[in-house]
């Protein structure tokens, strides 16, 4: 019955980015060559779910991946431990193209249990997380100014949700001085920068004699 209801909101939520695709026109793009990212607004939050999205402008032939995470993560970074983590990869256009990305965030119990829910153009993905308290979050989002503009060889984050307070240094020895949060983020690389990327997710080995 369960995977049932995920199934149905899962469709309901495609659904809902369809509409998205149909409502959000297009913005102005001041260089052809470069990634844009647009927040879009909506009034779709309540008390059981929180949303998200975006339109982005994706140059002729740019070819990118979509990484997302939950777990501990750095505040400002890909590094990450104890993840749970999903990727998928756009198909480029010989032409300029426009898509639409939405994150949904949902209460899956009554246990402080999350699900993220990501649909974009050609799929979806989903996260699994526990959060104390979602009103408490520290969110960053991409675009909500207005369009922003990406260099086509730099992953960009479009949203990273975490808590406010550090996870316990004790938990984590790996990751040396560096604060670490339970929490989601989501990336789009470019398909040259993957490997570098994945590599950049890993906290650096301590200093000898450690």
């Amino acid at each position: 019955a369960a995977s049932t209801w995920s199934t149905r909101r899962l469709a309901a939520l495609q659904q809902e980015h369809r509409s998205l695709q149909a409502r959000s026109g297009r913005f102005e793009v001041r260089d052809p060559n470069r990634v844009w990212v647009a927040a879009v607004p909506h009034d779709l939050n309540n008390e059981h779910r929180r949303v998200w999205r975006w339109l982005v402008y994706l140059p002729a032939n740019y070819n990118f991946h979509r990484v997302y995470v939950s777990g501990i993560i750095s505040a400002d970074s890909p590094r990450r431990v104890n993840h749970g983590s999903g990727k998928s990869w756009s198909s480029p256009s010989p032409e300029p193209k426009y898509c639409a990305i939405t994150a949904t965030l949902h209460r899956r119990d009554e246990n402080d249990n999350w699900e993220l829910d990501l649909v974009h153009d050609n799929g979806s993905g989903r996260l699994n997380f526990a959060l104390t308290n979602v009103d408490d979050l520290m969110v960053e989002t991409l675009g909500d100014n207005g369009p922003v503009g990406i260099d086509i060889d730099q992953p960009f984050c479009l949203l990273r949700m975490r808590e406010p307070v550090a996870s316990a240094p004790s938990k984590h020895p790996q990751v040396g001085n560096e604060p670490v949060y339970r929490g989601v983020y989501y990336y789009c690389v470019p398909q040259a920068r993957i490997t570098a990327f994945e590599k950049s997710q890993e906290f650096p080995p301590p200093p000898s004699g450690n």
